[in-house]
């Protein structure tokens, strides 16, 4: 969000972006948080579930994030 400029918000505003808590089943309960830039839900972050990290057959805990750019475009 730096490099594309766009200010961190601490409140629910138009004119910037922020976190809020998610429930997906993809990540752990509770580790999870939907980025919102503008108004609009662009993405989610956070600790993927043990069950997803198994299905990948991955060793070790993984962080992700999904972020929509279309909206800067």
């Amino acid at each position: 969000m730096l490099i594309l400029n766009v200010s961190r918000s601490y409140k629910e505003e138009v004119s910037g972006y922020w976190l809020r808590d998610a429930a997906d089943t993809a990540y752990f309960p509770r580790r999870c948080a939907e980025v919102i830039c503008y108004g609009k839900v662009i993405g989610k972050i956070g600790i993927l579930h043990p069950d997803v990290i198994e299905k990948f057959e991955l060793n070790y805990p993984v962080s992700a994030f999904e972020i929509d750019l279309e909206i800067f475009l």
